[in-house]
Order: C-alpha cells, then structure tokens, then sequence
C-alpha cells in the first residue's frame, strides 16, 4: 500500500502532540524540524512517514507494507563502536531517508547523538536537515517492523548522514 496525499482533518488532534501517529500505531521516529515535524508510525502491517508543519495536519504521507519497494532499512555498525539506523521511503526518484545515530567510544566524539531527514532526489542529497532541540524519539534498529527489507549493503542510499 503506498499512498502520498493531503492529510483529512482527522490528524487535527494528533497536531498538538509530539508526533504524527495515530492511537492505533506505535512511534518509531519523531522529530521537529524548525516548524516541520517528521514522524514515523507503525501499526501490525504497515510503516507510515508523515511530514508537516506543526500545529497544521501532515502535509505528506507515504505508507507501505513493505512488499512495494517503497520502504527499505538500513542500519550501519561503525569501526569506533557507534551506530547509525535509518528508513528510506521512496515516491518514484524521490527518497526520505529518517535517521538516528550515535558516535562509539572509539570516535572522536563519544557518546554524540543525531537524528534527521536526508531527502535524496535519485542518489544525491538534496536537503539534509537535523532534529531540534525538542522532543525526539529516536530511530532504533530494535525498533522496525520485521516486514520492511533491508537496503543494498553498501548501496547509493547507505551511509552515514
């Protein structure tokens, strides 16, 4: 299932907390953006990305089952102990890739968090934005849904972000 439009006002009540989902989902990512907020949401059968301007509904969703290439994990294990985990969600030559990472114990910068939104048009990043200072629930590899594939090891839309 895959679906990007204009959100109803039924997201009306969900402007005022600190994410996009829906009661019946489970957060997997939030962030604010400036005045954009990203969120990820799960339920049993379906990973949602939602984006837009807080305090108004989402101005973007894309949903998938995870059959429909449209959605793809990626998670990379650094040489100093650090981790990145990301989801890249697809809408033809497109991609959001949300992520959440941590700098190792052997890293220049031990114990560093960032979280964002890289969007790609093709391989090429257009626009890489940082989480605020706000409210985060961070992107954890325990934390995607068994039914969403992994990306290429080593493909155009792995990296560090």
């Amino acid at each position: 299932m895959f679906s990007i439009f204009p959100l109803a006002l039924s997201f009306a009540a969900a402007t005022s907390g600190e994410t996009w989902c829906q009661p019946a989902e489970t957060p997997l990512f939030s962030c604010d953006l400036g005045k954009k907020r990203a969120s990820v949401c799960a339920n049993n059968r379906l990973v949602t990305y939602r984006y837009g301007t807080v305090g108004e509904a989402p101005e973007m969703q894309i949903s998938s089952n995870g059959n429909d290439g449209r959605v793809h994990s990626d998670v990379i294990i650094g040489g100093g102990g650090g981790q990145q985990t990301s989801l890249r969600f697809s809408n033809g030559n497109t991609h959001y890739i949300i992520f959440s990472g941590y700098a190792g114990s052997l890293t220049d910068r031990p114990g560093k968090h960032w979280s964002g939104l890289d969007i790609l048009k093709g391989a090429s990043s257009i626009r890489n934005r940082q989480c605020g200072a706000g409210k985060l629930v961070p992107l954890t590899s325990s934390s995607i849904p068994t039914f969403v594939p992994a990306d290429e090891e080593n493909g155009p839309y792995s990296g560090w972000r």
